[in-house]
């Protein structure tokens, strides 16, 4: 499941080079980028990054900001099944992506600036995540569920190796877990995260323009998938 969640936090390489010496320019509270960004690397949701530094498009949002304009999780989670040797159509893995889609967009979070100078500053981002501990209940619970299900010529025909009855399976199994996955409630206790930022020329849909941004996307997609996933 991690590995397929953190396919929506694909944040890595911003296409902008570290603004040196200061500019007049009015920037946007970095408390507002971050949060803007944490919604994009999160919950898949490049609207507010459009609203806030004045994209044409989420298109351009994702161009600029995620590393190959960002990876479709339809098509990556396709290829998981197809790899698995389980087939999916695509309006099924479509659904599955809303269910998790539904599940990130409910996760609670809470935006700070806690320092700021002429050339840095620092934002506190709160996290109220979920449990892995949590998902792997939930994926046992709804494997059995699903077995249980079976009549014994299913069971037999699991057993003897027919493709069919597998797949018919796993049909059922992956759309149950993905459903009760996306109706998890968030852990009560936040993780904080710490975002050291710095000024930095964005290409926004044509127009350089100065902006605050994290020292590392890297480590800020890397601390976020952690949080939302524990």
């Amino acid at each position: 499941m991690k590995k397929k969640v953190s396919v929506l936090m694909a944040l890595v390489v911003l296409s902008c080079m570290v603004l040196m010496g200061c500019s007049s320019q009015k920037l946007v509270p970095a408390d507002q980028v971050v949060g803007a960004l944490f919604q994009l690397a999160a919950m898949d949701d490049a609207a507010p990054m459009k609203d806030l530094l004045g994209f044409a498009s989420e298109e351009d949002v994702r161009s600029a900001l995620m590393e190959d304009g960002g990876s479709d999780l339809v098509e990556e989670l396709e290829k998981q099944f197809t790899d698995a040797g389980i087939e999916f159509s695509t309006e099924e893995v479509e659904e599955m992506k809303n269910d998790i889609i539904s599940l990130l967009k409910n996760t609670p979070y809470t935006v700070e600036l806690t320092s700021e100078e002429k050339d840095k500053c620092v934002v506190t981002l709160k996290v109220n995540g979920y449990s892995m501990a949590d998902m792997t209940e939930i994926a046992m619970t709804t494997q059995q569920a699903a077995q249980d299900a079976l009549t014994e010529d299913q069971l037999a025909a699991i057993q003897s190796g027919d493709a069919d009855a597998l797949n018919e399976f796993m049909h059922t199994y992956m759309m149950d877990y993905m459903k009760a996955v996306s109706q998890m409630s968030p852990m009560e206790e936040a993780t904080e995260i710490t975002v050291e930022c710095e000024k930095v020329k964005v290409d926004v849909s044509g127009k350089e323009q100065v902006c605050w941004m994290p020292l590392s996307l890297d480590s800020f997609g890397n601390d976020v998938e952690a949080a939302i996933m524990q």
